[in-house]
């Protein structure tokens, strides 16, 4: 398998945590068909959506091999921090502090690049957060 296959995989494997802390979020409680955080089909289509953007990202940014191992061992340290976390809030702060370390190893060139995309990514993600809010009212 190719180094950038897996890298992407591996990527994609850790930031499965970011999408599992995301539908915890948005159940509407215990007695509707959610599943629990950590637990395989935890994650939203919105958290795989958001999962495969991130790492195309940084798929985008034409890492060099140091990169991509520090990356790999930044998420996996996440990843392992969360799977003990006591709740979504300590979760989302992990991967937060993950990406601030993912910033912090890029040239800057590639913070510019990786800023202008990640920018994008949450607009796009805050706008289709919007029309999915406003058509349950259009279909009545």
């Amino acid at each position: 398998m190719k180094p950038t296959i897996r890298f992407t995989l591996a990527l994609l494997a850790a930031l499965a945590i970011a999408g599992c802390s995301h539908s915890a979020d948005t159940s509407t409680g215990a007695g509707d068909n959610a599943a629990q955080p950590g637990s395989a089909g935890a994650m939203s289509q919105g958290g795989a959506a958001r999962m495969h953007r991130f790492a195309r990202v940084l798929k985008s940014l034409n890492l060099t091999p140091a990169q991509e191992d520090q990356i790999k061992t930044i998420m996996a340290d996440a990843r392992k921090k969360n799977e003990t976390a006591p709740d979504t809030q300590t979760k989302r702060d992990n991967m937060k502090a993950a990406i601030a370390q993912i910033h912090e190893i890029l040239t800057p060139a590639q913070r510019t690049e990786f800023d202008a995309k990640m920018q994008a990514m949450r607009s796009q993600g805050q706008s289709q957060g919007q029309d999915q809010q406003q058509q349950p009212a259009t279909t009545q």
